[in-house]
This record gives structure tokens, C-alpha cells and sequence, in this order.
């Protein structure tokens, strides 16, 4: 008796260390035993989710050396030609070529995820990191710059104090390149019915670039996951009392207070676990609705794209024999012909952006659709879980 009133009077804690490691969730269960064996009374569980420093988001400016070009008809002079009637004046338009030049800055959008590393390669301010993230380009005023501005940077990055990202890698962008016809090498000169606007062909390239960028937020939270509901207790056999010393009258009815206790705690749980699934059943199906929505309008946009790809490729075949015939013939039908087919080219283009554009944006919304979903149906199956263990608890306790 002396040894249980020593144990009831002193400290009720239990200190230990551990590591936990960020980006994972722990739980912490405690029971409580008596003599290395454990007693009816009910344990606890505490979930800890550390947070995580080693993912950034930053932004700044990308120095690359992929150019931003636009092309159109400028008059250079004029000449005097034959007609059937004498002589005439005619401008002599020529090609100008904009937006080149060595380095153009562009903004930068990156994700940054720290590269563990020996400590005695650098001081504390400096770190490695993976830089991978959207770059876009200020769009050009200029007529006939067709191609898109979004591109695709990925590099290794050198960190100060977290703050400062220095980042060279690659950058994957898309620029227009020569007319059909032209040439960097050959004369420019424009003939006679080729008007602005006047678009380059459109082509993907990767260049080496360096990015200088900032941190603007971090992700040092994880989610945490559904807590489980605490396991029952299991009734612990009776424990024999030493001979010497009798239990004490009050401890018998201790059990049966603590179990009136945790029924009532039980049921109240098992309540707001009902209204708990109840909302995720809603919330889950909501979610499948829009997910069957969102892919079944995507996949229509594919469908679109398909065909403007079509169009497209045809047009281009067009403009392509057209070229060959106007560099054959030289004659007014053959100019006309290009004339014709570089603007049929165009609106083919834009009609195929325009779709692209829009199945991106449908993948998207598909893509979040479905997220949305899974996260639901996993919400929906924790709580399932946990309301259907309050009432295997609250029965048990009921008998």
C-alpha cells in the first residue's frame, strides 16, 4: 500500500528523446501498464508532423540567350522598272528581323529542392539546390511574333542564406526562326504582294542560360495525416496481490467510474464521426462529378487539337509548294499563290494555338478534378474508419 501511495504522490511523466525526420508524420501512442503489463485504463495517441525546410519557391529573372524575334516589311528605296505603257517607280521592300541580341532577361518562376551534402564543401550561408520551374518572356508588340512566350528552366542552384538563388541550367523555349524563303545569308529582299504581317516558322530550341531569383515562399508544413482512432484497451488479466498486502476498498471502484467516464466521451466522438462522413460522402461525390466533367471536356479538346494539327500540317505542305513554285517561276500567279498560302499558314497556326491553349487549360482543370477526387475518397475512407471503430468501442461498452 505504502508503494502505491508512493507512486500515486509522485511525478506522472515520462521524458524521452527521439529524432524525427522532416517531411514524415509520426504517432505517439501511450498505455499505461502495471507491472509490465497493461491496465483497463484508456491510452492516447498525439500525431506530429515536423515541418520541412528544404523545398522553396522563387522568382526573379532569367538571362538567355534565346531571342524573342518578330519580322516585317520595311521599304528600303525604290527602283525604276518596265511597264507597258514606259517606266515606273516600285519601293523595294526588304525583311527586318527584331528582338535579337546576345541576352534578354525574362522572368522566372522556379522550385527549389535542397541537394544534402558533406558540411565541409561549403560554409553555413551556401547551399546546393534543384532549380526546375516555368519562364515566361514579355510578350512582343511587333506583328508576327507567333511564337509562345511560356518555356521550361532546369538547372542546379547556389543559395545564400536560403534568400539569394543563383541558377545556371538549361532553358527550353520557343522562338521564330526565318520565313519561309529567307535566309540569315541570302538577300532579304521581300517580292512584290507580300504585305505585314510577315511570321517566322516556329521551332523549339534549348539554350544554356543563368537565373538570378529570390525566395518568396516555403513549404516548411507537410499535411498532416487522418489521426486513427485510439484501439480499445485490452482487459488485462487480474494481477495477484502480494499476500502480505491487502488492495485498498476505494481502488475496486475506480474501473467502474473511469468506464461511465469513457462511455459518454465515446458516444460524443461517435456523434461527430457520423456527421463527419456524412459531410465527406457529400463532398466525395461532389468530387467524382467534377472529375467526370472536366475529363470528359478534355477529352474533347484533344480531339480538337488532332484536327487543327491537321489543318495545320496541311496548310504548311501548301506553303511549302508554293515557296518551291515562286522560287522557280518568279511570276505574279506564283506570288500570289504565296501570298495566299502564308496567310492560310497563319490562320492555321493561331486556330492551332488557340486549341492547344485550351486542351492545356482542360488537362489542368482534369488533372486538379482529379486530385480533388482521390483526396476526397481518402478523407471519406478515414472517416469511415473511424466512425465504424467508435461503434464497435461504444457497443463493447453498452454490453
Amino acid at each position: 500500500m505504502k508503494a502505491l501511495s508512493r507512486v500515486a504522490a509522485g511525478p506522472h511523466t515520462y521524458e524521452f528523446k527521439d529524432t524525427l525526420l522532416p517531411g514524415n508524420a509520426y504517432d505517439v501512442e501511450v498505455t499505461e501498464t502495471y507491472k509490465g503489463k497493461k491496465t483497463t485504463a484508456s491510452g492516447a495517441k498525439f500525431s506530429l508532423t515536423p515541418g520541412s525546410s528544404q523545398f522553396f519557391f522563387s522568382v526573379g529573372y532569367l538571362l538567355t540567350p534565346i531571342e524573342n524575334r518578330a519580322y516585317d516589311s520595311v521599304a528600303v528605296g525604290t527602283e525604276t522598272v518596265a511597264t507597258a505603257t514606259g517606266t515606273a517607280e516600285r519601293t523595294i521592300n526588304e525583311l527586318r528581323i527584331q528582338g535579337t541580341g546576345a541576352f534578354r532577361p525574362t522572368a522566372a518562376f522556379l522550385l527549389n529542392y535542397k541537394i544534402p551534402y558533406p558540411k565541409q564543401w561549403l560554409t553555413k550561408p551556401l547551399g546546393w539546390a534543384i532549380s526546375v520551374g516555368p519562364v515566361y518572356r514579355t510578350a512582343s508588340s511587333q506583328t508576327g511574333a507567333t511564337a509562345t512566350n511560356w518555356g521550361l528552366f532546369a538547372g542546379v542552384s547556389l543559395h545564400l542564406w536560403d534568400r539569394l538563388w543563383i541558377s545556371p541550367g538549361v532553358h527550353m523555349a520557343e522562338f521564330a526562326d526565318m520565313p519561309l524563303g529567307f535566309s540569315n545569308n541570302r538577300d532579304r529582299r521581300i517580292p512584290v504582294g507580300i504585305a505585314n504581317p510577315i511570321t517566322g516558322v516556329n521551332r523549339w530550341t534549348t539554350r544554356w542560360s543563368i537565373g538570378l531569383t529570390f525566395r518568396a515562399a516555403d513549404f516548411r508544413k507537410i499535411p498532416a495525416r487522418p489521426a486513427e482512432p485510439a484501439k480499445p484497451a485490452e482487459p488485462a488479466k487480474p494481477v495477484e496481490s502480494p499476500k502480505l498486502v491487502e488492495p485498498a476498498k476505494p481502488a475496486l471502484v475506480a474501473p467502474a467510474v473511469n468506464a461511465a467516464a469513457t462511455l459518454g466521451e465515446s458516444v460524443g466522438l461517435l456523434k461527430a464521426a457520423e456527421e463527419s462522413f456524412a459531410e465527406a460522402e457529400k463532398a466525395a461525390a461532389a468530387a467524382q462529378a467534377e472529375r467526370d466533367a472536366t475529363g470528359l471536356a478534355a477529352a474533347t479538346l484533344d480531339k480538337e487539337v488532332l484536327a487543327r494539327e491537321a489543318e495545320s500540317k496541311a496548310a504548311e505542305e501548301e506553303l511549302k509548294r508554293a515557296a518551291r513554285s515562286w522560287t522557280a517561276e518568279k511570276s505574279p500567279v506564283s506570288e500570289k499563290r504565296l501570298g495566299d498560302a502564308i496567310a492560310a499558314s497563319k490562320v492555321s497556326e493561331d486556330l492551332l494555338a488557340a486549341a492547344r491553349a485550351k486542351a492545356i487549360a482542360a488537362a489542368t482543370a482534369s488533372q486538379l478534378a482529379r486530385a480533388k477526387s482521390v483526396a476526397a475518397s481518402n478523407t471519406l475512407e478515414a472517416t469511415k474508419t473511424r466512425r465504424d471503430e467508435l461503434r464497435k468501442i461504444v457497443d463493447k461498452k453498452i454490453q
